[in-house]
């Protein structure tokens, strides 16, 4: 199905540069579902742009509390990758985060306005994970859907 048109002009066709951040708790990751992104669920970590003159590590914070309400820490970076899906490319720097605050709550785009395309937020266990369609999911889930191998992985992946 195709990108959300709004998304499309407000985001296509430029390179942008995405944090990410993967906190595990009880064998589960937590994930929102971005359901308004492609006219199915797109579940994916917590993460977004970094905007012109933003840290990255305040960029994550920033992004965990507009989504789901929470308060983390970065406590290392693990990987990079380069997800491209036309129109949209995005370098995304991923971190293992640790919870210090808030309440899990389903978030919002600020940038969206009134056309919100997060639907839910939840830990998802790796069985859970799995079962979603490559299509409905990050890519990076679908290369290594065990939790544990994603929280060690390092290096660059490239999705095209």
């Amino acid at each position: 199905m195709p990108l959300n048109d709004d998304i499309a002009l407000q985001l296509g066709n430029r390179v942008r540069i995405r944090v990410c951040g993967l906190l595990l708790e009880e064998e589960s990751l937590l994930m929102v579902n971005h359901g308004g992104l492609y006219g199915h669920d797109f579940w994916s970590p917590p993460g977004g742009g970094l905007n012109f003159g933003e840290g990255v590590e305040d960029a994550l914070r920033r992004e965990f509390m507009e989504e789901c309400g929470l308060a983390v820490d970065p406590v290392e970076f693990l990987f990079g990758c380069s997800v491209r899906r036309q129109p949209l490319h995005a370098v995304e720097l991923f971190f293992r985060v640790r919870q210090t605050g808030g309440t899990l709550t389903t978030g919002h785009d600020p940038e969206r306005n009134g056309n919100q395309i997060i639907s839910a937020v939840g830990f998802l266990t790796a069985g859970r994970i799995g079962s979603i369609p490559a299509g409905h999911k990050h890519p990076v889930l679908s290369r290594m859907p065990d939790l544990s191998e994603l929280a060690r992985f390092r290096g660059f992946l490239d999705f095209t």
